[in-house]
């Protein structure tokens, strides 16, 4: 199984990560004061959906480039599905962390590191249905279990940082709170039944197969898991 997005069009120059100086900044409207709002604008707002639709299709090449090279004819490939995650599925609305789906339409939802990838059938009737405005409706299914805080959170903001649990942001794009020691995975004793448990009244549906990961490799590097625990095998 891959899980990536396209970092050829994320923080550099061309991306659409708002970084300074990249080519939509100066179209970028500020509105409020402590609790900002900002907007594209204008004909780069049009262009920016444009490129977000078109990495859809970028991606899975993408994707098929980077398991052709893996595989390296040791095997073939039969057979792929892609669903995305991390997408603009109308030109005015995106889909950040999330599936959207047709009921029946199965999907994976990730859990923890090692830990089993579950696939997951939703099903109509629970709070997750949205309306596009394109026409249709669609199932919001949540990509996996995320992160959560290990403590309460304390949060003051100043013009330009963020201040958490003591340690100081800046408020510049790019910034991720993930190096913080209170920002955990979010994780269940009882594994994903009990998340599935948790969820049931929002996104109704079954789980209809796990996948057991043997090894992975990801922003923690390279791993082998047992098959048991999912822990880390050195």
């Amino acid at each position: 199984m891959l899980h990536s997005n396209e970092k050829e069009f994320k923080d550099q120059f061309n991306g659409l990560s708002p970084t300074a100086g990249n080519w939509y900044e100066k179209s970028i409207r500020v509105f409020g004061g402590d609790r900002r709002i900002r907007l594209l604008v204008g004909d780069r707002a049009v262009l920016f959906a444009q490129i977000a639709q078109m990495l859809q299709d970028f991606n899975v090449v993408r994707h098929r480039f980077i398991a052709t090279m893996l595989l390296n004819d040791r095997v073939r490939i039969t057979d792929e599905y892609h669903k995305h995650h991390y997408f603009m599925p109308t030109p005015t609305s995106a889909a950040i962390g999330c599936y959207l789906c047709e009921p029946g339409e199965e999907v994976p939802v990730f859990s923890s590191v090692g830990q089993p990838i579950t696939i997951f059938r939703p099903a109509d009737g629970g709070l997750n249905r949205v309306r596009l405005l394109g026409g249709g409706t669609r199932l919001v299914v949540p990509h996996g279990w995320g992160t959560t805080a290990s403590r309460a959170l304390h949060l003051t903001q100043s013009e330009d940082r963020l201040e958490l649990n003591g340690q100081s942001y800046s408020l510049k794009p790019g910034i991720s709170l993930l190096d913080h020691g209170d920002v955990i995975p979010r994780v269940f004793d009882g594994g994903m039944q009990q998340f599935l448990h948790l969820i049931r009244s929002h996104t109704p549906g079954e789980p209809v197969a796990d996948l057991v990961q043997l090894a992975s490799y990801s922003r923690h590097g390279f791993l082998r898991h047992d098959q048991e625990s999912g822990q880390p095998v050195w």
